[in-house]
C-alpha cells in the first residue's frame, strides 16, 4: 500500500514539469558617480547620485505538447541629481513563446515521465492485489493445515482410547482364562505406542496453530491466545469440469494481477523508449516574443504604475531560431540503450510470467482432480477398515480370533484415518492453489477488496 502511495507521489513530481511558475523580485539601489572638474563646473554637484528602483515579474508554463510560454513585466524608476531630477518611470511588458521543432516536441516525448508514472501506479496497485491474493492463499493453507493437525490429533486420541479398551478387554479375557497372559504385554505395548503418537500429534498441532497465527499477522500478545481453527475441511470430491484448457489459461492471464502488472510495466518501458529516441534529435526551437514599452515621468507612486500604460507608441515583435546539439550526444545514446534494455527485460518478464501461469493452471487443475479421486478412495478404505476392525474385535471377544489380528487391523485403520485427514487437506490446498493460479481469489484491479470465504471451498466457476 505504501508503494502505491509512493508511486502516486512520483506522478505529482512528474506533473510538476507542467506547473505554472511565477517569479517576482524587486530591488533598490543608490550609486555615486564622481564628476570631472568640467562636469562639476557645468552641473554643480561633485558627483552624480542615482537612485534606481526595479520590479519584475514573470509567469512561465510548459504545455504537454512541448511549447512553453508566458508573460514578463519589468518596471524601473530612475532619478538623479544631475539629469533626471523629476524621475523617469519605464516599463516593458513581453509575452514569450518557445516552440521546439525536434527534441522535446509532441506529447509522446514531453509527457513520457508523467505517463510512465501513472502506469507505475496502476502496476503497483496490481502488485498490491497480487500480494493480497498470495497472503490469503498462504493464510488459508496454514488454516487448513491447523484444521488437519487438530483432526489428526483427534484420530490419535481415538486410537489411544481404542487401545485402552483393547487392554481392558484383554485383561478381562485373561482373568477368564480365555486367552494367554502374554496378550496383556502386546496390548500394553500397543497402548504405549498410541499414547506416544498422541503426544507427537499434540506437538504438531501446536506448531500448526503458531504457523497460522504468524500467517494471520497476529501480534505477539495474540499468538498465545489465538482462536481455534474450527471450520471443517472441505470434504467434497468435486472435479474440475472438462473443457478447453487453453481457455482456462487465457482466463487466468486475464485475471492474474502479477501478469497484468508485468504487461503494464512493459507498456511503461515502451513509453520511455519513445521519449529516449526523441533525445537523439538536435534541439531546434522557434522563439517568438511580442510586447510594448511605456514611460511616465514623475516620482509619485501612481506615476510608477502608470508607466505600464503610458507613452506606448507601438507593439514590439521579435523572432528567432535557437540550435543546440552535442557532437557526440553520448548522454542521449546511453539513455536510449538503457531504455531499450529495460523494455526488452520487461517483455521477457511478461513472457516468463505467462509461461509460469499457464503451467500453474495445468498443474493446479490436475492436482484438484487427483486429490478428489484420492479422497474418494481413502473414504472407501476408511469404511471398510472400520467394518474389518469391528469383525476382528468380535472374533477376539468370542475367543476365536487373535490379538495380533486385532492390533494389525486397528493399526491399519489408524493409518488410513490419518491418510483421510491428509487427503482432505490435500483437496483443500489444491482448491486454494487452483484459485490462486487462476486469479480468482481477489479482483485484480480494485483498490478495496471484499473476499468471499467460499472461494476456498469451491471450484472457480467457468469464465470467472
Amino acid at each position: 500500500e505504501q508503494q502505491v502511495q509512493y508511486n502516486r507521489g512520483s506522478v505529482l513530481r512528474a506533473q510538476s514539469q507542467f506547473d505554472r511558475v511565477i517569479t517576482a523580485g524587486g530591488s533598490q539601489s543608490r550609486t555615486y558617480l564622481p564628476l570631472s572638474s568640467v562636469e562639476t563646473t557645468v552641473y554643480g554637484p561633485i558627483s552624480a547620485i542615482t537612485n534606481l528602483t526595479s520590479v519584475d515579474a514573470e509567469a512561465t508554463q510548459q504545455f504537454r505538447n512541448g511549447i512553453s510560454a508566458g508573460p514578463m513585466l519589468t518596471v524601473t524608476r530612475t532619478s538623479d541629481n544631475v539629469f533626471t531630477f523629476s524621475g523617469q518611470n519605464q516599463s516593458h511588458l513581453d509575452f514569450q513563446v518557445n516552440i521546439p521543432l525536434l527534441r522535446g516536441r509532441g506529447r509522446d516525448a514531453v509527457t513520457a515521465q508523467e505517463v510512465s508514472s501513472n502506469i507505475e501506479v496502476e502496476a503497483s496497485l496490481l502488485d498490491l492485489n497480487q500480494m493480497i491474493s498470495d497472503l490469503l492463499f498462504n493464510t488459508a493453507t496454514s488454516y487448513w493445515s491447523a484444521v488437519a493437525a487438530r483432526r489428526s490429533l483427534d484420530v490419535y486420541r481415538d486410537a489411544e482410547t481404542r487401545a485402552k479398551l483393547l487392554l481392558d478387554t484383554a485383561l478381562a479375557l485373561i482373568a477368564a482364562d480365555k486367552i494367554p497372559r502374554s496378550d496383556a504385554s502386546e496390548a500394553q505395548a500397543n497402548l504405549a505406542d498410541r499414547t506416544a503418537s498422541r503426544i507427537g500429534a499434540e506437538e504438531q498441532f501446536l506448531e500448526a496453530r503458531q504457523q497460522l497465527a504468524v500467517a494471520m499477522g497476529l501480534g505477539a500478545e495474540q499468538v498465545i491466545t489465538g482462536r481455534e481453527a474450527t471450520d471443517p475441511l472441505p470434504v467434497g470430491t468435486e472435479l474440475p469440469p472438462p473443457g478447453d484448457l487453453q481457455a482456462a489459461i487465457s482466463e487466468a492471464l486475464r485475471r492474474r494481477a502479477d501478469y497484468l502488472a508485468a504487461k503494464k510495466r512493459q507498456g511503461e518501458a515502451d513509453v520511455l523508449t519513445v521519449a529516449a529516441k526523441n533525445q537523439l534529435k538536435p534541439q531546434v526551437d522557434l522563439q517568438f516574443s511580442t510586447g510594448y514599452s511605456g514611460v511616465k515621468d514623475g516620482l509619485r507612486p501612481d506615476q510608477y504604475i502608470l508607466s505600464t500604460t503610458g507613452g506606448v507608441h507601438g507593439i514590439d515583435l521579435s523572432g528567432g531560431v535557437r540550435y543546440q546539439f552535442p557532437l557526440q550526444n553520448r548522454a542521449a545514446e546511453g539513455g536510449l540503450v538503457q531504455a531499450r534494455s529495460t523494455a526488452l527485460q520487461a517483455a521477457y518478464h511478461t513472457q516468463e510470467s505467462a509461461r509460469n501461469i499457464a503451467s500453474g493452471v495445468i498443474v493446479a487443475e490436475a492436482s484438484v482432480r487427483s486429490a478428489a479421486l484420492q479422497l474418494g478412495k481413502v473414504n472407501e478404505s476408511v469404511a471398510l477398515f472400520r467394518t474389518s476392525l469391528d469383525n476382528e474385535r468380535e472374533k477376539y471377544r468370542l475367543g476365536v480370533g487373535s490379538l495380533v489380528d486385532v492390533l494389525t487391523v486397528e493399526d491399519r485403520l489408524t493409518s488410513v484415518l490419518v491418510e483421510q485427514v491428509q487427503a482432505e487437506l490435500g483437496y483443500a490446498v489444491a482448491l486454494a492453489r487452483l484459485r490462486s493460479s487462476t486469479g480468482t481469489i481477489v479482483e485484480p484491479d480494485k483498490a478495496v477488496q471484499r473476499v468471499d470465504p467460499s472461494v476456498f471451498l469451491t471450484l472457480p466457476a467457468s469464465g470467472h
